[in-house]
């Protein structure tokens, strides 16, 4: 059987994958029902190319804080390597359309180009969040397992990055990401 990119079985997943899909499922079906700001394209672009983040992004971050609450709501290691294991997949995917050419981030750049750095930076903490959730997903029983603990540092560090990629959007977009007009 093949391993997924943290090593566990796909089989071993199978709540905690339901845990997700419905979370993000139940999300988006909210986004679809709620209204959204309109946000005009940047120049030179079309409406069907309308900036910002997918109905799907926006759902993985408005269930992002429940999904952070479980991990750290584990109280033991296979519990935190279940969870881990399931996060990691969702975030490589979700950080992945984030940076991709065209996606999310570039929208950031490109309607607001002095944001340039502040969004390399967020690219760049991507890979150091899953390289420090990968222990806790490790199957090698000769690895030291991190405690809660440590668990609820990530969970921290996941926490501030997500308020900093709003805040960027906000400022690029002058909407939140819940589709309310800035201030």
């Amino acid at each position: 059987m093949l391993l997924g990119p943290f090593g566990f079985f796909p089989a071993l997943a199978v709540a905690p994958a339901v845990f997700l899909a419905d979370a993000l499922d139940g999300l988006a079906e909210r986004l679809a029902a709620g209204a959204q700001a309109e946000v005009p394209p940047p120049r030179g672009r079309t409406p069907s190319q309308a900036p910002g983040p997918s109905p799907a992004q926006v759902a993985f971050h408005r269930a992002l804080p429940e999904v952070l609450a479980r991990f750290a709501a584990c109280e033991d290691s296979v519990c935190r390597r279940e969870e881990a294991a399931l996060l990691g997949e969702a975030l490589s995917e979700h950080f992945a359309l984030e940076e991709a050419s065209g996606g999310f981030l570039a929208d950031l750049v490109e309607r607001a180009p002095e944001l340039h750095e502040s969004v390399r930076a967020l690219e760049e903490e991507h890979g150091a969040l899953l390289e420090a959730l990968a222990p806790f997903a490790a199957e090698d029983p000769g690895v030291a397992r991190p405690d809660r603990g440590s668990a609820l540092r990530w969970v921290q560090r996941v926490q501030d990055h997500q308020r900093r990629e709003d805040t960027l959007f906000e400022r690029a977009y002058g909407v939140l990401l819940d589709g309310a007009a800035e201030a």
